[in-house]
């Protein structure tokens, strides 16, 4: 017996229960500035419906992409499920399937597993969901609760082609294995440094893992209660990882076609940029975050102050493009200064929208046309990756800065790509060799931004950290690396060795790890055999 056909799971408002787990600081100020957005229908799931279709023992939603749902607070993401008998069920199959919360106009995920009967009759059994881990520093809470379910049986059209997408990701996931066979391998390696367990508390940690010569060696999921059942599909949101892989990528992608992209104006191609303080600003300069344009050049202060809520609370395009544009005052002349501001890569997207309508035609999308088309594609990246969080108005523009969901074998897979491209310079590859040369060389850089700290600097949408004495390197060593909000980090450690985190413990740390990883495969520069960028 075959199902498909279209399901509505409609939670019952009467059994939803939410219970926060923790109210730190930052869930009292997004609460304080964004009071409209805690309010307590919070607890109240969205209707999930979807078409699906089965596979084996697979429950196959038709998209396993971000879907925007009528729920005030809450879009979702479905994954696949499974479905069985038990001798006991009378007719009946059981389905387990994962999904995620996405908290609206923001990229907090939550975690959880819906589970319910069916059978040919089309008679089915109330679902019920449990949510009890999430990725999102400022909302930590476990949600449980019941509803009905309504089944009708059709023909599902793409068929065919949601079960071969479905199997050809499976078939091009990298070869996973614990971080235990890694320890046989290697003994001296101490496994809760690459845990970060000193610093991070399991239940804040939702996905670690290394790529260590082509293998994914990776951690289970840990939750509040017990481990998540469908590890492999765990949503993580990129947050500022977005500004390398979409803001940084594109750009490297881009110039490739069209050589002069890094030193196109701003103001020829954002209108509401046309003030003073933008003029000789460049595309360039916003992915460097050096526009000249600053309240405060403290270490992210400008960022985490309160007007920036004023950005990260605004639903339209508008809203996020009169702050980006008119918010900061110049101070200094660009290229020259080193602030980090969000709003300059949302900027930066909006700027390459107009500059690639004119360039490939009016119905170019940058997130659809020119990245995932490009990049996601050729690498069979999860159907989950191919969503971007955009502005809630008809002009749905890309957040860029933040805003994209991934799996572990998405982010895998990313980062191999990324390192691979440094070894064959002269190959013709995706990505401008020139320009990621700049961003993956380990020596002294020449091009990069100074931080508020000497041994941080910032190139392209990816930051760069000195590790020198931390590794004991001989020579100067910088090594390249990714930072999302809540305690993300993806490093770039070699072209055979990389690393990342997913948590949400507000720690930026990735030292301890890299200290011990390069006990199995050296990390420092190696004056002899890299090309000196």
């Amino acid at each position: 017996n075959t199902f498909q056909g279209n399901l509505v799971l409609t939670p019952n408002s009467k059994s939803s229960h939410l219970k926060l787990t923790d109210e730190n600081e930052l869930y009292h100020f997004e609460k304080r500035t964004r009071p409209n957005d805690f309010s307590n229908n919070r607890k109240v799931i969205p209707v999930l419906n979807f078409d699906f279709v089965q596979s084996g023992n697979k429950i196959i939603p038709s998209s396993r992409r971000l879907t925007l749902s009528q729920n005030k607070h809450w879009d979702y993401i479905l994954g696949v499920g499974n479905i069985w008998q038990e001798q006991t069920d009378q007719g009946f199959y059981r389905v387990a399937m994962p999904f995620a919360l996405v908290e609206k106009n923001q990229n907090c995920v939550h975690n959880g597993v819906v589970s319910f009967l069916l059978n040919n009759k089309d008679i089915s059994s109330n679902f019920y969901y449990q949510i009890s881990s999430e990725t999102c520093i400022y909302f930590k809470a476990d949600f449980w609760g019941a509803g009905s379910v309504n089944y009708q049986p059709q023909q599902i059209d793409l068929k065919t082609q949601i079960i071969s997408r479905y199997q050809q990701e499976q078939q091009s996931t990298l070869p996973t294995k614990p971080l235990t066979e890694l320890k046989k391998n290697f003994p001296q390696l101490e496994l809760s440094k690459i845990a970060l367990s000193s610093s991070i508390k399991e239940t804040d940690m939702s996905r670690y893992g290394l790529i260590y010569q082509g293998n994914h060696y990776i951690s289970a999921c840990t939750t509040r209660a017990g481990n998540f059942p469908f590890c492999q599909q765990l949503v993580l949101p990129s947050y500022s990882t977005a500004k390398s892989l979409f803001g940084g990528v594109t750009m490297m992608y881009l110039v490739k076609q069209f050589s002069d992209i890094f030193n196109e104006k701003v103001a020829d191609w954002v209108k509401e940029c046309s003030g003073t303080q933008w003029q000789g600003v460049t595309f360039s300069h916003l992915l460097n975050m050096s526009t000249g344009n600053y309240i405060s050049s403290g270490h992210s202060t400008d960022e985490g102050a309160e007007h920036s809520q004023i950005f990260f609370g605004a639903i339209t395009h508008q809203e996020k493009i009169s702050y980006s544009c008119q918010h900061f005052p110049h101070k200094n002349a660009p290229g020259k200064k080193f602030v980090y501001h969000t709003s300059d890569t949302y900027l930066l997207g909006t700027a390459l929208r107009a500059y690639i309508k004119a360039k490939l035609g009016d119905n170019a999308d940058v997130f659809n046309h020119v990245l995932t088309k490009n990049i996601w594609l050729p690498l069979s990246l999860s159907d989950t990756a191919f969503s971007t969080r955009r502005t809630s108005d008809n002009y749905a523009q890309a957040f860029t800065g933040y805003g994209l969901f991934f799996i572990a074998d998405d982010i895998a897979k990313l980062l191999r790509f990324i390192s691979k491209k440094t070894t064959d310079r002269n190959s013709n590859t995706t990505l401008s060799s020139d320009e990621l040369a700049l961003v993956l060389q380990k020596g002294k850089s020449t091009t990069s931004m100074k931080s508020n700290y000497d041994f941080i600097q910032y190139q392209h949408g990816f930051w760069r950290q000195n590790v020198s004495k931390l590794l004991n390197c001989t020579t100067e060593t910088w090594l390249p690396y990714m930072m999302g909000y809540g305690g993300i980090a993806m490093v770039l450690a070699s072209d055979e060795l990389q690393y990342y985190y997913f948590s949400d413990s507000d720690k930026y740390i990735w030292r301890e790890a890299i200290q011990a990883l390069n006990s199995i495969s050296p990390i420092c520069k190696n004056t002899q055999n890299e090309n000196q960028s």
